[in-house]
């Protein structure tokens, strides 16, 4: 049975940091959690909590109660990017784009990218990797390695463990039901729409044509009464790809 004594000393002075564990319970389940082993060295107070999907870290004590049922633990397998995977994100990206009308300017940069050399492809992922944006946005620019690439934050997420995420529609039943159906139905019409709502975020959905004639999504996920936060760029009703913190 996993202790807290025991948690404690797989992290040892590994303080502040989230880490994926795998988790397998006495029914024979695992589970993926992320612990966070707390220290605030003023107050000299330390702690560890689960952190939970889509959740700020939490300040509360993880206590016996909570792992009772957990009979072992380990870290999670590291995330290891192989050019078939980044390959196989490039290609499903094509296909949503294709699908859905939204910026034919990026599926054309994927297109391109598939359409290289097996050697040139890896090239390219191994630079984004060694420097992320650094390199990779440099060689991007006029007269470098990949002079055609202008939307170079969406090759960069194609590099990440979780590179998609979902709109986070309303809670309400009826209202997320029916943001859905409009912002499916601006898609398919290729209308402009323009959706707001609140939850953990202050959430904006834009669907319109640009001054380019390119039909383009953008969403919005800003901290609640501020003008910061994560935003992302659709390449469907469902999916949207992360383009930039602020």
């Amino acid at each position: 049975m996993v202790t807290i004594q025991q948690l404690e000393n797989m992290f040892g002075e590994d303080y502040n940091q989230i880490k994926k564990m795998v988790v397998t319970k006495l029914n024979g389940t695992k589970e993926q959690v992320r612990i966070w082993h707390y220290h605030n060295q003023d107050l000299n107070f330390k702690h560890m909590a689960i952190v939970r999907a889509g959740c700020s870290r939490s300040s509360r004590y993880l206590t016996s109660e909570d792992i009772k049922d957990w009979l072992s633990i380990k870290p999670a397998k590291k995330f290891e990017l192989t050019l078939d995977l980044y390959d196989k994100r490039v290609r499903k990206a094509i296909d949503m784009l294709e699908k859905s009308g939204l910026w034919s300017n990026i599926k054309n940069e994927l297109l391109f990218f598939i359409k290289q050399n097996t050697a040139n492809r890896q090239r390219m992922i191994n630079d984004i990797l060694e420097s992320e944006y650094e390199k990779f946005y440099l060689e991007c620019k006029e007269g470098g390695k990949y002079w055609w690439v202008k939307s170079y934050q969406i090759f960069v997420t194609l590099t990440k463990e979780r590179c998609w995420t979902s709109i986070p529609l309303p809670t309400y039943c009826t209202e997320k039901a029916y943001q859905k159906e409009k912002i499916a139905k601006a898609i398919k019409n290729m209308e402009n729409y323009r959706g707001r709502w609140k939850n953990k975020y202050d959430i904006s959905v834009d669907l319109e044509m640009t001054s380019d004639g390119i039909y383009g999504g953008w969403l919005s996920c800003e901290y609640v009464g501020c003008v910061n936060g994560h935003y992302y760029l659709l390449f469907d009703a469902t999916h949207a790809i992360f383009y930039e913190d602020d």
